[in-house]
């Protein structure tokens, strides 16, 4: 295996590690399906190799970094810029004016079937 003194301490890159793991699955997958217990020499080794200090805490680094990446472009994500703000806002005061206008038009065409027309005024008069 590939080791670079640079490396976060471990002295192995994750790129390298990943790319043995995913060999190791592969062939793993491989020998199992053809029922040959070679699959099984395979699974020992890349079990030991999950447990090599070195490599554990390289893993644990990796998924340290990709949760909080996560977590950033999550609270990114999740928060309202200002001009979404204002957007926001901005629709809810119209939205509020349409109400406000609809409820002046119901309330003015209220009114006006209550009002009894002038035929209707002139009738009660001759009425009474």
């Amino acid at each position: 295996m590939e080791q670079d003194p640079a490396a976060n301490g471990t002295g192995f890159e994750l790129s390298t590690v990943q790319t043995l793991i995913t060999l190791y699955q592969k062939i793993i997958e491989y020998y199992s399906a053809i029922d040959d217990k070679l699959y099984l020499d395979i699974k020992d080794r890349m079990q030991a190799l999950l447990n090599r200090p070195e490599i554990e805490v390289l893993l644990a680094e990796a998924r340290e970094q990709t949760a909080s990446q996560s977590q950033l472009m999550t609270a990114a994500e999740t928060e309202p810029h200002e001009e979404s703000k204002e957007a926001i806002h901005t629709d809810f005061a119209i939205d509020e004016e349409v109400q406000d206008e609809k409820t002046r038009v119901k309330a003015a065409a209220y009114n006006e079937e209550m009002e009894p027309d002038e035929e209707e005024k002139k009738t009660e008069e001759v009425k009474d």
